[in-house]
């Protein structure tokens, strides 16, 4: 039997008998206290008001399961996970419309932060969750500096600014932090492959013509 814990790990293909459930919960929830909407919303956002972090998520889920209910503190975290517009479609097809539009309330205020919350929940606080790059020509100096903008999933930044030899040196001590790793099952092949990629597309850009004289001819 389908449950939350499948439908939130992908592994249930129709999603409409648990959100009609959840839904019809909701509904009369709703109509017993018409206040409920506003409070919803002030739960939320008192749990995001000191910021988006690893926790933040099931920080939100308890108190709304605290205050919901476990089947409509569900229903608000599918909802509000990521492909947000294709969801709330979902819900709109098998719940009412004052279901519809409580949800709509709650994307429409906090939908943005509930998705960084959900790609924050449970990592490592000091682990990568976005890089920004800036490359600009130093007239000064005449040399090419690059700035490296790495934000992590506890909301600090770091920066890393310098030149491009300099960028690639500190790339190759990281992919030497990789081999002494020791272990293959360690990587993904996805992140294997980006690499190997990235590899080549750095060697063309680097290739000189006394390589292409070099290589041996075909045939």
């Amino acid at each position: 039997m389908a449950d939350w814990s499948s439908l939130l790990a992908g592994q249930v293909s129709d999603p409409g008998p648990l959100i009609a459930q959840a839904a019809g919960v909701l509904d009369a929830f709703l109509q017993a206290r018409p206040q409920a909407d506003q409070e919803v919303l002030e739960i939320i956002g008192k749990r995001l008001g000191t910021g988006v972090g690893v926790k933040t998520l099931g920080e939100v889920h308890t108190a709304l399961s605290n205050y919901l209910g476990q089947d409509p503190a569900y229903l608000v975290a599918w909802v509000t996970r990521t492909d947000q517009a294709n969801r709330i479609a979902q819900v709109e097809a098998s719940a009412s419309p004052r279901v519809a539009a409580f949800l709509r309330a709650i994307l429409g205020m906090y939908g943005a932060e509930l998705a960084q919350a959900y790609t924050r929940w449970n990592e490592l606080p000091d682990d990568w969750s976005l890089i920004t790059r800036e490359i600009r020509y130093d007239l000064l100096n005449e040399r090419l500096l690059v700035k490296v903008l790495i934000d992590k999933y506890n909301g600090e930044q770091v920066v890393i600014e310098g030149s491009a030899h300099s960028i690639l040196e500190l790339t190759v001590n990281m992919l030497r932090t990789c081999n002494m790793v020791g272990r293959p099952d360690a990587f993904t092949q996805r992140t294997v492959d980006m690499l190997a990629a990235e590899y080549e597309e750095f060697r063309k850009l680097v290739r000189r013509p006394s390589d292409e004289a070099a290589r041996p001819s075909q045939g």
